[in-house]
């Protein structure tokens, strides 16, 4: 994964989206095939870098006239990207589960973006 943005597909205001649950927030995802080795994170590491990320963009995309949810939704994909960057993250030693990175990410997205949550199914 070398890139993600964010951009809005559908209103839910409008009449359409409202009988669609529509989101109003997609991603781009773009990847490359690559042939250098990932790296090994500290979750110390990982998350000071994705406090300055989430910072600039939360502040980047709160100027657009979107709702919290869309803000939110669109930080969890951009730092879920950086994530997918790296090989594994790891806290004293011991690999993290993907699961456990994402719940985490998830945490820092919501001291931005309170309304924001994901959902475990």
């Amino acid at each position: 994964m070398v890139a993600a943005w964010e951009m809005q597909i559908e209103r839910k205001h409008r009449p359409r989206g409202m009988r669609s649950d529509a989101v109003n927030t997609s991603f781009v995802l773009v990847a490359k095939k690559g042939e250098r080795c990932k790296e090994v994170v500290e979750w110390n590491s990982l998350e000071f870098q994705l406090e300055k990320l989430l910072a600039i963009e939360h502040e980047r995309l709160s100027s657009h006239d979107w709702s919290a949810e869309d803000v939110g939704r669109s930080l969890f994909g951009i730092a879920v990207c950086r994530c997918a960057q790296l090989s594994s993250v790891c806290e004293g030693g011991m690999q993290l589960s993907t699961l456990n990175v994402l719940r985490r990410v998830a945490e820092r997205v919501q001291a931005f973006v309170p309304e924001f949550h994901i959902e475990e199914r």
